[in-house]
């Protein structure tokens, strides 16, 4: 439905010169009611003088305006304060759309050549199908990696992924591998600088190799948890993240098993490089990053 509230043509500018040349900026207004919502448009017509007659063009441009009604007194308010909920083993971070940005674990990348990760997910059944859980990585250096959430080659259900930089920029991705939505998964990488390895449950579950050399991220990324780490609001991962550990070295396939059998005192202590619980904190408790 139609519903001109407001239509008017209006003359901006008006020159005539001794030529009669004339040059005239029009506009014209109009909404479109869609039940209780509204669009408004704005459109802008040029016309000028061409060949003793007045010929107008539509711009391609126009601004545009939206309204809707709504008869609820509550605003759902975004916070920008993190999160913690029920986890695998204490409490836990939540990403959701109550948070709007990613969060900062260290200010600065973990850098070594050689590495493990451990981390425990219970990824939203409406997860964002291409979010980063953990990013350290710098988009513009192609240096650094990741660990991302998306779909199955199938796409039949949510997987996870991790990719890596080598010396040449390119990103070399890691299998993927299936995870179940609202359940916590215990996902663990481990590289050697030759080859990536992604452990779901304690299970060997794909090997890549690496083409090429590992490029340390740039010191001017950070680690962060729920997006990727060079900008605030892309790659937006929606989900549960509870106890986060990275070690430099190669984690072992039964220390592995001990961390996926959700035992909190096998955590293997002196190969950390930092250590995030998430009970109700983000502090790095090995305090060997520098915490967000």
């Amino acid at each position: 439905m139609l519903n001109l509230w407001s239509s008017c043509i209006g003359i901006i500018a008006l020159l005539i010169t001794v030529a009669f040349s004339i040059d005239v900026l029009l506009y014209l207004e109009y909404s479109i009611a869609h039940g209780t919502d509204e669009v408004s448009r704005t459109y802008y017509y040029g016309c000028g003088n061409e060949v003793n007659k007045v010929t107008c063009y539509n711009s391609s441009r126009f601004v545009e305006s939206y309204s809707t009604k709504a008869d609820s007194t509550k605003i759902y308010q975004v916070t920008s304060e993190p999160k913690f909920v029920q986890g695998k083993l204490d409490t836990a971070l939540k990403m959701d759309e109550t948070y709007s940005e990613s969060i900062v674990l260290s200010e600065s990348p973990i850098q070594s050549t050689v590495f493990s990760i451990s981390v425990w997910i219970n990824p939203s059944s409406s997860a964002n199908q291409s979010g980063h859980i953990i990013s350290n990585v710098l988009d513009s250096a192609r240096s650094g990696w990741y660990l991302k959430m998306s779909t199955s080659k199938d796409e039949t259900m949510q997987a996870v992924s991790f990719g890596i930089f080598d010396n040449t920029g390119t990103l070399n991705e890691s299998d993927k591998v299936g995870v179940a939505p609202n359940r916590f998964t215990h996902i663990a990488v481990s590289f050697d600088g030759l080859a990536i390895k992604v452990y779901g449950d304690g299970n060997a579950l794909s090997e890549t190799r690496l083409n090429g050399v590992y490029k340390l991220g740039n010191d001017t990324s950070a680690l962060k948890v729920g997006a990727g780490s060079y900008c605030n609001t892309c790659l937006l991962w929606s989900g549960i993240v509870d106890d986060l550990r990275i070690y430099g070295n190669v984690l072992a396939e039964d220390e592995i098993n001990s961390l996926a059998s959700g035992k909190a005192s096998d955590y293997f202590p002196n190969s950390l490089l930092g250590y995030w619980p998430f009970d109700n904190t983000l502090q790095d408790v090995t305090g060997k990053s520098s915490d967000g």
